[in-house]
């Protein structure tokens, strides 16, 4: 059995060692993949179970491949997630998966991940049965593999910098008075603006308000009213 991910208080490793304490037995092996603020406080508990030697922090990795492929279980107890990464690259290595909370697999049917509860006795009976079941045959969940595959992956990102630099485009444009920024006017590090098309719209996005005679014009009342940054 596994866990992967930052050793901190979102995480809650410390559910899975309390979890995982009364089912760890010659050849069942809590893996513990990352690094963070709390590994001294989660190696505490290990030993006062008597199950150090059962428990394995194996620190910062950058084998991630190769540590899911160490697990036969991966055990996912955050107290919330903005995607779920490791769910989701669990998975897609063949693993079971047992999660608390993953957006990432919002309304995809995957039949090897199995949401449990954030409490020990939750954890517990769900990692019990997979210890009964035994070693499954690794297989990528399908659902997983169609919806995160890199083909799949990129022209959603390409389309979302894309709709970002419309946004950009289009505040510039309402935004500010006619003649405020024009194509001769420069930016106040001295730099020609050379706004000729939506190519460079991500090259400006450092500079917010008026110029005058190569420096932001502190009269302006638009000073005073810049705004936020684009993403670049």
């Amino acid at each position: 059995m596994g866990v992967l991910g930052r050793l901190d208080s979102n995480k809650q490793v410390d559910l899975v060692i309390q979890a995982a304490a009364p089912l760890l037995r010659p050849g069942v092996t809590l893996l513990i993949v990352g690094d963070g603020n709390k590994r001294a406080r989660l190696e505490d508990p290990a030993r006062r179970r008597e199950v150090a030697d059962r428990v394995v922090f194996a620190g910062e990795r950058n084998d991630v491949g190769a540590m899911l492929s160490a697990m036969d279980l991966l055990v996912a107890a955050s107290r919330q997630e903005t995607f779920g990464l490791s769910v989701v690259e669990a998975l897609a290595n063949g693993l079971p998966v047992l999660y608390t909370t993953s957006p990432a697999l919002d309304g995809l049917n995957v039949r090897r991940a199995r949401w449990v509860p954030g409490t020990v006795a939750g954890i517990r009976d769900a990692m019990a049965t997979e210890v009964n079941v035994g070693r499954r045959d690794r297989a990528p969940e399908p659902a997983v593999k169609s919806e995160y595959n890199i083909q799949t992956v990129v022209p959603r990102i390409d389309d979302l910098y894309e709709q970002l630099a419309a946004q950009c485009s289009r505040r510039r444009t309402i935004a500010r008075p006619a003649g405020v920024f024009g194509l001769r006017d420069r930016r106040p590090d001295g730099l020609p603006s050379a706004i000729n098309g939506s190519k460079n719209v991500m090259a400006v996005t450092d500079w917010h308000g008026p110029i005058r005679d190569g420096r932001l014009d502190q009269r302006d009342p638009w000073h005073g009213h810049q705004n936020p940054p684009c993403p670049r």
